[in-house]
């Protein structure tokens, strides 16, 4: 027995270095994280990992990111999910969960046809839109003469164009 707590005593002192140092040197070694979300478990890119010794990273594809060196503390920071800061100690495992944001907007698809048009049609015009049509001149105008023909000689291949244009468009998106 004496024997046995000689050796326990001699070899102490020798356990408790070799677990400082394994512990010194796990701190000074990289440190592989992957972000995903919380909700999917699906992998995040693009986070922006920060430390407090100043060390930055962004996340891959994967959700993946190496830290190396010691530190205590680390910030995650996407757009579309909560700030998270997080101490060195909370880090246990190599899986990080961010919680995405409450009222994030990721992508908006718009779907639309045809506008209903005969709700404007047939509205009575307004007092000011009556006034403004009673103070039109009536008669010849020699102005509107000149317009109208630049219009129908010039313009009309012009508006021709355009009409098609629009016809070729509104088949695309018909047929979309």
């Amino acid at each position: 027995m004496p024997r046995l707590l000689t050796l326990l005593v001699l070899l102490l002192p020798d356990i408790g270095c070799c677990r400082a140092q394994d512990t010194l040197h796990v701190d000074t070694l990289s440190q592989s994280l992957i972000v995903v979300n919380m909700e999917t478990g699906v992998p995040i890119r693009n986070v922006l990992i920060t430390t407090d010794n100043g060390q930055e990273a962004v996340s891959t594809w994967e959700g993946a990111v190496l830290l190396k060196g010691s530190f205590k503390r680390v910030t995650l920071m996407h757009p579309s999910f909560e700030k998270r800061t997080m101490d060195s100690d909370e880090l246990q495992g190599d899986t990080i969960e961010l919680l995405p944001r409450l009222f994030s907007v990721n992508e908006v698809i718009i779907w639309g046809r045809h506008r209903d048009k005969t709700a404007t049609a047939f509205q009575k015009p307004s007092k000011v839109d009556m006034q403004l049509m009673e103070a039109n001149p009536k008669g010849f105008n020699p102005l509107g003469l000149i317009y109208w023909g630049v219009d129908e000689l010039l313009l009309k291949k012009q508006r021709r164009r355009k009409a098609a244009e629009k016809q070729r468009r509104k088949m695309i998106l018909d047929n979309y």
